[in-house]
Parts: C-alpha cells; structure tokens; sequence
C-alpha cells in the first residue's frame, strides 16, 4: 500500500496536530505502508524546530513546500494564479496548496499511490486532496480534527464577513461532499459536522480517535514513585478560551488547608494568561 499523506501540520515542527500526524505516519510505516508525506513549515508556537528522535526516519519521506513571499503585487498574483488553480477560493494557504497540489502529481508519477490522505490542522489540506484525487482518480481520505473554520464554537468562533463566511462554506461542503471518507477522532465532532451539514449522514463518516505513541518509541523503563505526593499533568494548552481559573483555586485553597504534598505540570505552550493564573 503507498499512502501520500498531506498536513499542514507536521514534523520537525512538533505541536500538539502535528504530533498527532507524526504519530499516524510512523504507526503507518511500521505496518509496512509506504508513506509520502507533504507538509509546510508552522510559524506557530512549536516545542522544536528540529528533526530528532523518534522521528529520524520520517524525515527521507517528507516535502516540505516552501516559496518565497513576494511583494504585494507579486503575492496578489500568486493568490490570483493559485485560486483559479483550485477552484476560485482566495483564502489564506492557497498559495501554498497550489503548490502541494503540483508536488503531489509530480510524486505520482514516481510512485503511483493507493490512496490520498489529507489531514488538519487547518481545512486547507482538505482542497489538495479533492484536486488531487479527481486528477488522477484515487481514494480521498479527509480527517477533521477540529471543526471547519466556519463552524468553531463560542469562545473560538472566528467572526467572518458575510462574503467571507460563503466563500468558506462552499470550501467546505465541496471537500466534505467529494471525500471517500471523512473521518472524525471522536462521536462529538462527527454529530457537531452532521448538525451544520446534513449532507454528511448521506456520505461514509468514519471515528477514529487520536492514535497513542507506538509501542516501539518507548525506550525509558517507567518511573517508580514511592512517595505520598500527588502529581498531576495537564496535557495540553491552558489557554484563556479554556477558563482554567478554578483549578488553580482549587490549588490555592489545598495549599491554604495545608496539604502541599503536590506537583502540577502543564506541558503546552507556555502563555502569558496562564502565568498570570499561576502568580495570582
């Protein structure tokens, strides 16, 4: 079986989606698929930069897509040539799934894959697959990690125009419409889809949740503790959406009590509303 595999989100840039995508694809490779992967460089707060282990030997199958910005008139251009390319939608990453686009037909040529999966963080790997799969006529596999950008929920909702809104959910309701599959990583997300586009319950929708690190990535003996301390691990970012003030209140009124036998991890990204918590 060869899988090409396309994420906005992935290695060496290790956050939470791409992590999730790391995952999947060494799980895939250890089964004895091969695997292709195209992917961009995150801009966004990463834990590292940097190919390291475990991930060493994804790294001879990745492509990573990058091109020069421009200036204004150049990068108008490009989101001109790039939006009629794939399909007239002049939104944020179309430059670079144009270019996603081209590679991928250009891997086929050498490898002639089985099936194409795309994956989130963002929806724009979602039109890649679509283009990608009409072009050359095999199996498309969307994931959905996090609802479409049309339908977030409060205190996430992104606050579009009417204009802008349409051209977003026309974006969507083409992916949705024309994947093989979608697939959701709970019951949750696949319902909350359903309910804003019906058209769903009329295709092949899918729950497979997040995979766990493979068995053989784990190279550390476990950790016996034998003390009375209570430890606790957030996993996760402790952002200001997520309103985790009455946890550290909890803390505080343990520790006014007088029991300090405990340690709290976060391990997400640092950020200045939860330091502020911490502090107070």
């Amino acid at each position: 079986m060869k899988i090409l595999f396309i994420a906005s989100g992935y290695l060496p840039y290790t956050f939470s989606e791409n992590l999730c995508n790391a995952k999947l694809v060494y799980a895939l490779q250890e089964a004895g698929w091969h695997v292709d992967v195209i992917s961009k460089k995150d801009n966004g707060p990463t834990y590292s930069t940097e190919w390291q282990e475990p991930w060493l030997p994804l790294k001879e199958h990745t492509y990573e897509i990058s091109y020069f910005i421009g200036g204004k008139l150049s990068r108008l251009y490009d989101l001109l040539k790039s939006s009629i390319m794939m399909g007239g939608f002049p939104v944020d990453g179309i430059r670079w799934a144009r270019r996603a686009y081209q590679k991928a037909l250009e891997l086929h040529r050498k490898n002639h894959y089985d099936v194409v999966i795309t994956r989130s963080p963002s929806d724009i790997p979602h039109i890649v697959g679509y283009k990608f799969s009409k072009k050359v006529g095999i199996k498309w596999i969307a994931n959905w990690n996090d609802p479409a950008s049309t339908i977030w929920p409060e205190p996430y909702t992104h606050h579009f125009s009417k204009k802008a809104y349409r051209l977003r959910d026309r974006y969507n309701k083409l992916c949705l419409c024309h994947a093989a599959i979608n697939t959701f990583p709970s019951s949750w997300l696949l319902e909350h889809f359903q309910d804003n586009y019906p058209l769903l319950k009329d295709k092949r929708n899918v729950v497979i949740p997040h995979i766990a690190m493979p068995d053989s990535l784990y190279h550390q003996a476990p950790i016996l503790l034998k003390d009375d301390k209570l430890y606790m691990c957030h996993s996760g970012n402790l952002s200001s959406e997520r309103n985790p003030e009455l946890m550290f209140k909890a803390i505080r009124e343990l520790i006014d009590e007088g029991y300090t036998s405990m340690k709290l991890e976060i391990m997400g990204h640092i950020n200045d509303y939860t330091q502020q918590l911490i502090e107070k």
